[in-house]
C-alpha cells in the first residue's frame, strides 16, 4: 500500500463558489511517494488511530458501545496498539503480539515478531502454543477469539463551516458495530466484507475542536457465512481467523463542495495506444444548488499536456454528479510488467482544490 506512484494523467477541476480544483493521475512518469503511513493521499481524509488504539476482548469487559465510545472512558488494562505501516491496527493476534503476550503459555513471554528468534510467534509452533489452533476453514473455534473484540481510539476534528464529517470504514475481517461519541452509527448488518468501503455522515455527532471517541466491536470472522477472507488448505489458519481491522479507518472533512472518485477508464489498442476517459464526482454538501466549472488535462510521461474541453455542471442540493470527459487517445503506451521485470509504471490518481477548504487527493 505504500508503493511509489507515477502519473501520466493530471486533471484540474474548478467549482464556482468554492474555487474547487481536482486532479486525477494514471500511468507512468515522475514518481510521487506518499510521505508516511499517515499520508492518505487526500488532504481532506486522515487515518484514525495515529496516536494509538486500545484493544480488548469483550470477554474482559461488560461496558457497552455507548460507554466505550464516550470521551474520557478509561482503557486501563486494555492493549495499546499502533497502526501498521499502511495505517490500520490489524488483527486480534497483532494486538496481543504487539504487547508481547502469549496468553495460553505465559512461560514463552515476552514473545516477539522476529523472523529468527526462538521467542518469536513465528518460530516453530509458538503461535499455536500462544493463541490456539484452527484445523479447518469456518467459524472461530479458539477460546481466545470466539467472542467479539473492541477497538477504541480518540480523535480531534474541526468540521468546516457549512461542511460535513464522514467516517470511512474500509475493510474489516468479520463484521462490526460502530460507535461514535456514545451513538451507534452502524451495525454488523451493514459493516461486513473484507474489501468493502462504508461512509457514514457523523457531522451531528462530532464535537468540533474537542475530543471525540470511536469504538468498533468486531465479531469473529467466518468465511463460510461472510464476504471475507480465508486460508487455503496448505496454509496455517490464524487462531483468530484473521479477525480485525484490515484497512485504515478514516475521517473525511469537507466544505460545502467536495470531489472524489476521480479515475480513468482505459481501453488499450495494443501495442500502440490507449483510450482514456476521465471521470470525477462533484458532491454538493449544501442545501442549495451549486454550479461547477470543470476542467481537465492529460499529461503523458513525455510530450505536451492535452487540455480537455471545459464542462459546466449544476449540482443539486445534497447530491453528487459524475462529470465525464470525452475519450482521449494516448499513444506510446508504457506497459506495466510483472514483478521483477524492469520498467514498473504503477498507476495513480490525484485531486486538489483551492478555496475556503483546500483539498488534495492522490
Amino acid at each position: 500500500m505504500r508503493s511509489a506512484r507515477r502519473s501520466v494523467l493530471a486533471m484540474a477541476v474548478v467549482l464556482a463558489a468554492a474555487s474547487l480544483t481536482a486532479g486525477a493521475t494514471a500511468g507512468a512518469a515522475p514518481a510521487a511517494l506518499l510521505s508516511s503511513p499517515s499520508d492518505t493521499g487526500a488532504s481532506d481524509i486522515s487515518n484514525l488511530g495515529g496516536s494509538g488504539w486500545s484493544v480488548l476482548s469483550s470477554a474482559n469487559t461488560t461496558a457497552t458501545g455507548a460507554q466505550i465510545s464516550t470521551p474520557g472512558f478509561s482503557t486501563t488494562g486494555w492493549l495499546p496498539v499502533s497502526n501498521d505501516d499502511a495505517g490500520a491496527p490489524g488483527t486480534e493476534i497483532e494486538a496481543l503480539a504487539q504487547n508481547r503476550q502469549c496468553p495460553m503459555d505465559t512461560a514463552l513471554q515476552p514473545v516477539n515478531q522476529s523472523l529468527s528468534s526462538p521467542s518469536s510467534v513465528f518460530f516453530s509452533n509458538n503461535i499455536q502454543l500462544c493463541y490456539g489452533f484452527m484445523s479447518k476453514v469456518g467459524s472461530v473455534t479458539t477460546s481466545l477469539f470466539d467472542v467479539p473484540w473492541w477497538w477504541r481510539t480518540d480523535f480531534t476534528a474541526t468540521v468546516p463551516s457549512g461542511g460535513v464529517a464522514n467516517l470511512i470504514v474500509n475493510g474489516v475481517i468479520g463484521s462490526a458495530n460502530v460507535w461514535v461519541n456514545g451513538t451507534e452509527v452502524a451495525t454488523s448488518a451493514t459493516v461486513t466484507g473484507a474489501y468493502t468501503k462504508f461512509s457514514f455522515n457523523i457531522t451531528g455527532l462530532v464535537h468540533s475542536g474537542m475530543p471525540n471517541s470511536l469504538a468498533i466491536e468486531i465479531n469473529p470472522n467466518d468465511p463460510t457465512t461472510m464476504f471475507t477472507v480465508d486460508n487455503v488448505d496448505w496454509t496455517q489458519i490464524p487462531p483468530d481467523n484473521n479477525t480485525g481491522v484490515q484497512f485504515p479507518v478514516q475521517l473525511q472533512l469537507d466544505g460545502a463542495l467536495s470531489i472524489g472518485n476521480s479515475h480513468v477508464n482505459q481501453s488499450d489498442t495494443l501495442p500502440s495506444s490507449a483510450q482514456l476517459t476521465v471521470k470525477t464526482d462533484v458532491t454538493n454538501n449544501a442545501t442549495t444548488a451549486q454550479t461547477a466549472t470543470v476542467n481537465a488535462t492529460i499529461t503523458p510521461p513525455t510530450g505536451t499536456a492535452i487540455t480537455l474541453p471545459t464542462q459546466s455542471v449544476s449540482v443539486p442540493a445534497s447530491s453528487t454528479v459524475t462529470v465525464t470527459f470525452a475519450e482521449q487517445t494516448i499513444s506510446r503506451l508504457h506497459v506495466r510488467w510483472t514483478h521483477r521485470l524492469p520498467a514498473q509504471p504503477p498507476h495513480s490518481r490525484g485531486d486538489s482544490f483551492t478555496g475556503r477548504n483546500p483539498t488534495t487527493q492522490q
